[in-house]
């Protein structure tokens, strides 16, 4: 079998890429269209369950209306981490302001709570694809900053509507994955599965 990998030497590779052939999950976790308004009480923000891969959260606001603000919280277990948040779509005429604190409650942003914050930014259609993740951990507007990725914890993102007599639409992914541990375990028998057939393959030579 010279020039072949040994079963052993396929076992290794396969090992190495395992963050390569574990497939992305989570998806739409909520749809105001379909779930409902989320919360704009800062202090009983809407609970999300997110789960590795694009966490998908999609909702409006209406200064007209009355609906400054969109409140949510999420936790990152013990071996996941945010390593991205992507403003997939906005549809506004002006800017919006969004922010992450950590806990499971949050404030109203203006200068008196900026501190509060670990993470403050301006939105606007200009930013739609772009990873706001790393603006956020910059400090901005007073908030404290943080590393990125951003690890476990329990964390609470607001979506404001800052301009007045103005409706906006928005979609964002917040990217999560797991600790290279767990996502080895996770495609443990997708690797076993593949390295068995190989394993096969070779012998029958």
């Amino acid at each position: 079998m010279h020039g072949a990998l040994r079963p052993t030497g396929l076992a290794l590779v396969m090992a190495l890429f395992i963050g390569a052939t574990c497939p992305a999950r989570a998806g739409v976790v909520w749809n105001e269209a379909l779930g409902g308004d989320l919360s704009s009480d800062p202090l009983a923000p809407t609970v999300i369950g997110f789960s590795s891969g694009a966490n998908v959260v999609s909702g409006s606001l209406s200064q007209p209306g009355g609906d400054l603000r969109d409140f949510l919280t999420f936790t990152l277990g013990p071996d996941q981490f945010l390593t991205g948040l992507v403003l997939d779509a906005l549809v506004a005429d002006g800017a919006g302001f969004q922010g992450i604190n950590a806990g499971s409650a949050s404030f109203v942003p203006d200068a008196d709570t900026a501190a509060n914050f670990l993470g403050l930014e301006f939105v606007d259609g200009t930013l739609v694809g772009a990873d706001m993740l790393p603006a956020l951990a910059s400090g901005l507007f007073g908030s404290t900053g943080f590393s990125v990725p951003l690890g476990p914890g329990t964390y609470t993102y607001v979506i404001q509507e800052v301009t007045p007599g103005q409706a906006s639409a928005y979609q964002l992914s917040f990217q999560v994955v797991p600790e290279p541990r767990v996502a080895g375990c996770l495609c443990l028998p997708v690797i076993a599965s593949i390295v068995c057939r190989r394993i096969r393959s070779v012998r029958t030579r």
